[in-house]
């Protein structure tokens, strides 16, 4: 496994706030959107899933598999309900918790990209090194 850079570490960092923050208003809007009742259960799932793809990433190879493959289904469905319902009807969705979710989805987007980027170029110059050696 490659060094991790600063960079990648306070990108990890962010997302960990981030999903942190998700399920705290998730669980306290939890039934504060009976028109999309997914938003807050993905705003919990989130920071679980992403806590399970943590821990088994030091485990083996098909617990990462499994929980990874999750992780994206369970990003990919949040993200379809969050962006399909842009600008609810505020009356069958809390205010705060629909605009939370808008947001700290984007942020999540602008993180994980960030991230396969800095993955990318730390295996790139892994791999420049490996072949000047």
């Amino acid at each position: 496994m490659a060094k991790q850079t600063a960079p990648t570490v306070c990108i990890l960092v962010l997302l960990f706030i981030t999903v942190f923050a998700q399920v705290i208003v998730g669980g306290k809007y939890n039934n504060d959107c009976p028109g999309i009742p997914f938003i807050p259960i993905y705003l919990c799932g989130a920071f679980f899933t992403f806590v399970a793809l943590c821990i088994c990433g030091s485990c083996n190879l098909p617990c990462l598999s499994v929980t990874t493959t999750f992780f994206i289904c369970w990003y990919i469905a949040g993200n379809a309900v969050i962006y399909s319902y842009y600008e609810p009807d505020y009356s069958y969705c809390n205010k705060t918790l629909y605009l939370f979710a808008f947001w700290s989805t984007n942020m999540t987007n602008v993180l994980l990209f960030m991230l396969l980027c800095c993955c990318h170029g730390e295996d790139e110059a892994e791999n420049n090194i490996d072949v000047q050696v």
